[in-house]
C-alpha cells in the first residue's frame, strides 16, 4: 500500500507521550462508562430486550424469520449479530448482562483492530494507542450502543479486522469478514460490493478468485436463510428497509454537524489519507471501504429512524486511517516545533469534542425503581394472570411483540405485512388466553382501538427512562397499564 507520509522514529518524545496519555484516557473513560453499565438488570436501550429475546430463539430452536405474530416479530437485522448474545446466554443465563459481555469482548477486538492498523499505518506504537483511544472516547458520540445486547459490536468488530486484513493485502479474509458483516447489518453487503469492485478494478485476475469465493459463501448463505425461513428474511431484511422513508434535509447533519463539528481533525485527516488514493480513479480496496463507510453513514443519517448508532461505521473508518496524516506529522523526528504543537492541540481538541461524562450514559437509581415500580403495578393489574409490557420486552417474562419491530412493519411501505402487523397483534389482544394487563408506552396504529375494546385503564406509573436511545413512555415520562375486561 502507498506510503504518502513518512514512517515513524524513535524521536519526538514529548508527542509519544501526548498519544499515549490521550489514548489511555478514551479507553479509561470507556472502560468506566462500560463499567457503570455492565451489571444492570434492565434494558439499557428500547430494543435491547427484543435483541435479548431473538437470541433466545436461535438458542431454542425457534425461527426468527416468520409470519408476524402475537408472541414474536422479527427486527429488520440479519441473524448472524444475534448469536454472540445466544452463547453469552447458553454459558451465563438468560439475562441482558450475560447478552452485553460478548458485545463488549468484541468491541475490544474492534480497538485492537483500530489500534494495530494506525500503527503499521506509520503511527507507531503510540499512534495505534491514540487511534484506538480516538474511537473509545467516541463512545458517547455513537450513541453508546457497542456495549449493549444489540448487533452493533459485533458489525463493528467485523468490518474493523476486515480493514485490518486490508492492510496486510489480505483481501480473502477482508472479503470473508465482510461477507460475515453483511450477515450482521445490511451495510456490510455496501462494504463488500465497494471493495470487491475496488480490487477487480486494481488488481484484475489476481482477485478474482477470492472475490468469486466469498460472493458465493455471502450468496449462498442469503439463499439459505430465504429458502429456509420461505422467503421471510428477504421480506424483513430488504423488503421492509427500503421502503423506509429517507428524508434527505438530515443529510446535511452528517456533513455540517458529525463531520464538521464532532469530528473535524479526523474528517480533515481522512481527506488527506483518501485523496491520493482516489486522484488516480484506482482506488485501494481499503479506500473503496472507508468510503463505502462514510456513504453509510451519511445515509444512515438521512434515513427516518436513524440514530446515533449511524454514525459508527464512519467513525470506525476515520479512526482508522483518519489520524494517519495526522499522526506521521506530529511524531515525525523531522516535524518542526510549532508544527508538533499545533497538531498536538488540535488532536487533544478532538478528543475533548468527543468526550462525555460516564456519569452522562450510566442508568440512574430512579430508573430501576421506575422497573421495580412497572412490573409490581402490571403484577397488580393482573391479578395473578400473565402481563406484557409491548416496550420491555421480557420484562414480565411474557413473549410478546415488540412495538418497535410493529413499528417497522407499519413504517415500511408494505401494505400486505402492517396488515398482517395489526391481524397479529389483533390476534394477541383478542384471544381468550390474551395477556390480562399490558404496558403501553409507544403508540402504534391500532393499538388504541384494540385496547378501548378490550382492556380498561388500570394505573399510570413513572416509564423507566433507558440510559441509551430512545425512551418509551409518554412526554410526561410515565407509562400506562389496562387492566382485561372480564
Amino acid at each position: 500500500m502507498a506510503e504518502p507520509f513518512p514512517k515513524l522514529q524513535s524521536q519526538a518524545p514529548l508527542a509519544r507521550a501526548l498519544c499515549y496519555a490521550l489514548g489511555a484516557a478514551g479507553l479509561c473513560n470507556f472502560g468506566l462508562t462500560a463499567a457503570t453499565r455492565a451489571l444492570h438488570p434492565w434494558p439499557l436501550e428500547w430494543m435491547e430486550g427484543a435483541s435479548l429475546h431473538h437470541a433466545l430463539r436461535l438458542l431454542h430452536g425457534q425461527p426468527l424469520y416468520a409470519a408476524p405474530s402475537a408472541d414474536f416479530i422479527a427486527y429488520l437485522y440479519p441473524p448472524l449479530g444475534y448469536l454472540p448474545m445466544a452463547l453469552g446466554v447458553m454459558l451465563l443465563g438468560e439475562t441482558p448482562m450475560a447478552a452485553r459481555l460478548p458485545s463488549l469482548l468484541l468491541t475490544l477486538l474492534t480497538l485492537i483492530a483500530i489500534a494495530r492498523l494506525a500503527a503499521r499505518s506509520g503511527g507507531g506504537r503510540a499512534g495505534g494507542v491514540a487511534a484506538a483511544g480516538v474511537f473509545a472516547m467516541g463512545f458517547g458520540y455513537g450513541g453508546a450502543f457497542l456495549d449493549l445486547a444489540r448487533i452493533d459490536a459485533c458489525f463493528l468488530a467485523l468490518v474493523s479486522w476486515a480493514a485490518e486484513r486490508l492492510e496486510r493485502q489480505r483481501l480473502g479474509a477482508a472479503l470473508l469478514l465482510l461477507g460475515l458483516a453483511a450477515l450482521t447489518k445490511q451495510h456490510g453487503l455496501m462494504f463488500w460490493c465497494a471493495v470487491a469492485v475496488a480490487a477487480l478494478w486494481q488488481r484484475g485476475r489476481e482477485a478474482l478468485v477470492p472475490v468469486l469465493r466469498s460472493g458465493l459463501f455471502l450468496l449462498a448463505s442469503l439463499a439459505w436463510l430465504s429458502l429456509s425461513s420461505d422467503g421471510w428474511f428477504l421480506r424483513y431484511g430488504f423488503e421492509l428497509p427500503a421502503g423506509h422513508d429517507i428524508i434527505w434535509e438530515l443529510l446535511a447533519s452528517f456533513f455540517f454537524v458529525d463531520l464538521a463539528l464532532y469530528l473535524p481533525l479526523l474528517f480533515v485527516g481522512g481527506c488527506l489519507w483518501l485523496w491520493p488514493r482516489l486522484y488516480s480513479l484506482r482506488p485501494e480496496p481499503l479506500a473503496a471501504l472507508v468510503l463505502a463507510a462514510l456513504v453509510a453513514g451519511a445515509l444512515g443519517r438521512a434515513h427516518a429512524g436513524g440514530n446515533d448508532n449511524v454514525r459508527l461505521p464512519a467513525l470506525a473508518a476515520l479512526c482508522w486511517v483518519g489520524l494517519t496524516p495526522v499522526l506521521a506529522r506530529l511524531l515525525s523526528p523531522s516535524a518542526r516545533r510549532a508544527t508538533r504543537i499545533g497538531l498536538g492541540m488540535a488532536l487533544t481538541l478532538q478528543f475533548l469534542m468527543l468526550w462525555q461524562a460516564p456519569s452522562h450514559h450510566a442508568p440512574q437509581p430512579r430508573d430501576s425503581r421506575a422497573y421495580h415500580g412497572l412490573k409490581r403495578a402490571l403484577k397488580r393489574c393482573a391479578q395473578g394472570g400473565s402481563a406484557v409490557a409491548l416496550d420491555h420486552a421480557l420484562l414480565t417474562g411474557s413473549p410478546f411483540m415488540h412495538t418497535m419491530a410493529l413499528w417497522d412493519l407499519q413504517k415500511g411501505h408494505s401494505a400486505d405485512l402492517a396488515e398482517l402487523g395489526g391481524k397479529a397483534l389483533a390476534a394477541g389482544l383478542g384471544a381468550d388466553d390474551a395477556p390480562k394487563a399490558i404496558a403501553v408506552g409507544v403508540e402504534v396504529a391500532g393499538l388504541a382501538a384494540l385496547l378501548e375494546a378490550h382492556y380498561s385503564p388500570c394505573a399510570r406509573v413513572p416509564a423507566p427512562r433507558p440510559a441509551t436511545g430512545f425512551a418509551p413512555g409518554s412526554p410526561g415520562g410515565h407509562q400506562l397499564i389496562y387492566r382485561r375486561l372480564e
